[in-house]
């Protein structure tokens, strides 16, 4: 199983990974880089969280690393809290096709 703690207090997360280790076996794994395929980057404003490198292998998966960009239109009517919601649905979709493929993997 695992457990991953994150927070803008390094105390309180030392706190609770103590709290925890009384009662379970832990392992600490240091700094998380990568979760699910998500690239995890950490910055004086908090985490930055990344596909790169989900995007660049389905390039390369298809061979399309070396294709053209196209300009899009972009929306000026969005608002931060529908492009929020919208990549957290797009991580968890990702992740659960991460699983399902693996899951299948096994059978």
């Amino acid at each position: 199983m695992w457990t991953i703690l994150t927070g803008s207090s390094n105390a309180k997360i030392l706190e609770v990974n103590a709290a925890l280790s009384a009662r379970f076996s832990l392992k600490d794994l240091q700094p998380l880089t990568t979760f699910l395929g998500v690239e995890i980057c950490y910055t004086s404003a908090g985490l930055l969280l990344s596909q790169r490198k989900y995007i660049t292998d389905l390039l390369q998966k298809f061979n399309m690393f070396e294709a053209k960009g196209v300009k899009l239109a972009a929306s000026t009517s969005l608002n931060a809290q529908k492009i929020k919601n919208n990549i957290v649905n797009q991580l968890v979709l990702y992740s659960l096709f991460l699983l399902l493929g693996q899951i299948f993997v096994f059978l």
